[in-house]
């Protein structure tokens, strides 16, 4: 989901949380475990892009250990490398 590239405003920031969250929970209410990982993922990037830098290496971290676990290694790599670029861009 690249959802987190379209939203460049606070306003459009916290809309596209909203609804990448109200995804999430669907996700995992129906176990599409691609789905939620796809959610976190945007998630994580929305959370570096709006300032939230700590939050968002937590849920990439955590993102990254749970797609290794379920061996979804292109979004743990995925999750690995926007983490990574974050904490270049400091």
């Amino acid at each position: 989901m690249a959802a987190s590239t379209h939203f460049a405003d606070r306003a459009d920031l916290a809309e596209a949380t909203a609804l990448l969250n109200a995804a999430l929970a669907d996700a995992k209410s129906h176990g599409y475990l691609t789905h939620q990982f796809d959610a976190r993922l945007a998630l994580g990037e929305i959370h570096l892009k709006s300032g939230s830098v700590a939050e968002g290496r937590k849920e990439l971290a955590a993102l990254e250990h749970d797609a290794r676990a379920k061996g979804f290694m292109l979004i743990a790599s995925k999750a690995a490398s926007v983490r990574g670029s974050s904490e270049t861009q400091r």
